[in-house]
């Protein structure tokens, strides 16, 4: 049983995710209305203690973030949708797709033969965590950044994306199919580079309990040089670093697409996207300029 408070904590969470979304009661008083900026109204009620979205989607998402909901997933029946509600979210949803879509039945994510499945999937995306702690406070992880693109229907083409033995680089187009808008960026890295930062990553981790560890800086790399002797792990120190950066390089690539994918998501979705050095870096011009004026 579900009842509407649980479905207005739901609806509270879900709009909270959303710039410009909000929902409010329907005419009747007898369903839930979730206002979107693109005009596509979505309507949730409860049915004899069932849970019942014209938005098979959205509806997934709300059984998801309402308390105790994840078990009620098998509540989701496209036969027990608003049809004329369903159709006209359909055809808001297909206007801009350039395919044939048939429109005489409400589309809806799970079928019944996939509701065990679906239970389970809600359940572990309900469990995994939504945000990292970072020095300035929280921010989503990259799974949340995608669910949200999900929900919008994002779509992502990958328009470059090249790896040498010195060389990584990607670049992404993510599309908003609501609006026609769509951003794109590119993430590159170098051999050299890539090594030196790395390095200094994991040297960062372990210096404190084992000082010794830098020899000394390459001046022209910046790549710290270790000692021979130096011990990480019960293994020599070099070995261990080496084993790392070539664990993260054989993924680069991967990490280059999904890292470029998600600033074109957070810019679409009017998030931060830029990374904290380039923050700082803003800063600090920003600082210059008004000393010199």
């Amino acid at each position: 049983m579900v009842s509407n408070k649980e479905i207005e904590a739901a609806l509270n969470e879900y709009c909270k995710s959303f710039e410009g979304y909000s929902w409010e009661f329907s005419d009747d008083q007898k369903r839930f209305v979730i206002r979107r900026p693109d005009a596509c109204d979505v309507h949730v009620w409860q049915e004899k203690g069932k849970f019942r979205c014209s938005d098979g989607d959205v509806g997934m998402i709300l059984v998801e973030m309402a308390p105790g909901a994840a078990d009620r997933a098998a509540d989701m029946n496209a036969d027990d949708i608003d049809a004329d509600i369903a159709a006209d979210a359909a055809k808001s949803i297909t206007d801009n797709l350039p395919v044939s879509v048939d429109r005489s039945k409400p589309a809806s994510r799970s079928k019944s033969n996939d509701l065990a499945e679906d239970r389970a999937l809600v359940e572990f995306h309900r469990k995994r965590a939504r945000t990292y702690r970072t020095e300035d406070g929280c921010a989503p992880t990259a799974a949340m950044v995608n669910r949200n693109a999900n929900r919008h229907r994002f779509c992502t083409e990958v328009l470059e994306y090249v790896v040498t033995d010195e060389l990584v680089r990607a670049k992404v187009r993510v599309t908003d199919p609501v609006t026609g808008q769509y951003k794109e960026d590119g993430v590159a890295f170098t051999r050299n580079a890539f090594i030196a930062k790395k390095t200094v990553d994991i040297i960062s981790k372990h210096i404190k309990k084992n000082p010794n560890l830098v020899v000394s800086v390459d001046p022209v790399t910046l790549r710290p040089e270790l000692s021979d002797t130096a011990m990480i792990y019960d293994m020599p120190a070099k070995l261990f670093v080496a084993k790392e950066i070539l664990k993260s390089w054989n993924f680069l690539g991967r990490f280059a697409i999904t890292t470029a994918e998600r600033r074109c998501q957070d810019k679409l979705l009017n998030a931060e996207w830029r990374e904290k050095e380039e923050i700082e870096l803003e800063r600090c011009e920003i600082e210059d300029v008004a000393e010199a004026a």
